[in-house]
Formats: C-alpha cells, sequence, structure tokens
C-alpha cells in the first residue's frame, strides 16, 4: 500500500468510528459490579454440629458430674447398684487424699477461665 492509500484509509477508519460513538456502558454497571464483588467478599463461617447452648449444657453437666462425684460417699447404696461409679469415685477419694482440695479447684477455675478466654479471642478474630 502506498502511503496515499493508508492516509485515505485512516480518514476513513476515523470517520466510521466518529459516526459509530462510543458505546455508553448500563447506568447501573458500576453498582452492579460493586454489589457482585461485595457478594464474593462476604465471610460466612462455618457452622459447628454444637450449638453454644448445648456445649455450655455439656460442659456444665461434666464439670457438676465430677464434682458430686468427689463429694458422694462410697456407701450409698445407689451408686452401688449401678458398679461402675464405685471406681470413679475411689479414684477421686484418692486424687482429693493425695492433693488438697484447694488446688483441685484452682485448677478446675483456672481451666474454665482458659476455655472463657479461647471463646472470646475466636469471637473477636472472627468479627474482624
Amino acid at each position: 500500500m502506498s502511503e496515499q492509500q493508508e492516509h485515505e484509509l485512516d480518514k476513513l477508519s476515523g470517520m466510521v468510528i466518529r459516526k459509530a460513538g462510543l458505546e455508553t456502558p448500563p447506568e447501573r454497571l458500576k453498582q452492579n459490579i460493586m454489589q457482585a464483588i461485595v457478594a464474593k467478599s462476604t465471610y460466612r463461617p462455618i457452622q459447628g454440629l454444637l450449638t453454644t447452648k448445648s456445649k455450655i449444657a455439656i460442659g456444665v453437666f461434666l464439670i457438676g458430674f465430677c464434682i458430686a462425684i468427689g463429694f458422694l460417699p462410697q456407701t450409698n447404696k445407689l451408686w452401688q447398684v449401678s458398679g461402675g461409679l464405685e471406681g470413679f469415685t475411689g479414684y477421686m477419694n484418692q486424687i482429693s487424699k493425695d492433693i488438697p482440695k484447694t488446688f483441685l479447684y484452682g485448677i478446675l477455675a483456672f481451666g474454665i477461665l482458659v476455655l472463657v478466654q479461647i471463646a472470646y479471642l475466636k469471637k473477636r478474630i472472627n468479627n474482624i
């Protein structure tokens, strides 16, 4: 192609582009794009198998069970019928003879406070 032909072709293509004009996007294009970004970036935590109320109920039951077993006498006929709790009660009595009760209570309180802190920190991390 010669320079003259290229020059005329450029003029013709420029004229066609000016007549066609620029495409205008839909009015809500930016809003639709932002909504799509927000929808994809929302955090959805995975739900656990146990609800918070059931976890608290299980924890209270286990702590109450351990404390109750430690205070029950071994000669209770109700507990002797079951048979399985005699060994556990004896084990708890052996522990309470060797270790002071204040120490056991301190360990129990420390464990509860650690669990509360873990739950609190997990909630704070999820809110970030």
